[in-house]
């Protein structure tokens, strides 16, 4: 919870015209796996996956998160996809990153879960002009619901 990552500061406005530069922070999903490297400065940098343009996520104190686009082009030694499960329960890393990575799943299955308007059925666009998804058929707009942040989903109670 955001309690739990004091004295940190946590901005997730909307910004979709902010890029990554070579210090940013990348994320990359596979299904519900994470890239990154487990002890000390866990989550890589642009430069280091010689990553392209990525979506802008939030930002923990000064660091930019962006959810990388595809698949990382260059995976270095020391770095590979571990299983948010695991994360969530038996985890080495600090409080403030795991909530990181769990924040940036639960938008990352916002976006994959709401890819289609759920009236009718088109596919959504990103809103230009705050966190949602907008339906340019029947205008539907589709916000995140925060407060799954940190749940369980329902696959991970199973």
């Amino acid at each position: 919870m955001i309690q739990d990552i004091f004295p940190h500061h946590f901005d997730n406005h909307y910004d979709p015209m902010k890029k990554p530069d070579r210090n940013s922070r990348i994320l990359y999903f596979n299904g519900e796996n994470l890239l990154l490297r487990l002890g000390v400065d866990p989550f890589p940098r642009q430069e280091e996956l010689q990553a392209g343009s990525g979506t802008y996520l939030f930002t923990m104190d000064d660091e930019a998160y962006f959810l990388g686009n595809g698949n990382p082009p260059h995976i270095p030694a020391g770095i590979q996809y571990f299983p948010m499960k695991k994360l969530r329960f038996h985890s080495p890393l600090p409080q403030q990153d795991i909530f990181i990575a769990w924040t940036a799943l639960q938008i990352v299955r916002w976006m994959r879960d709401n890819r289609f308007c759920g009236s009718c059925g088109e596919r959504t666009i990103p809103s230009p002009r705050e966190r949602a998804l907008l339906c340019p058929h029947c205008g539907r707009t589709i916000y995140p619901r925060l407060n799954q942040i940190g749940r369980a989903s329902c696959r991970e109670r199973v």
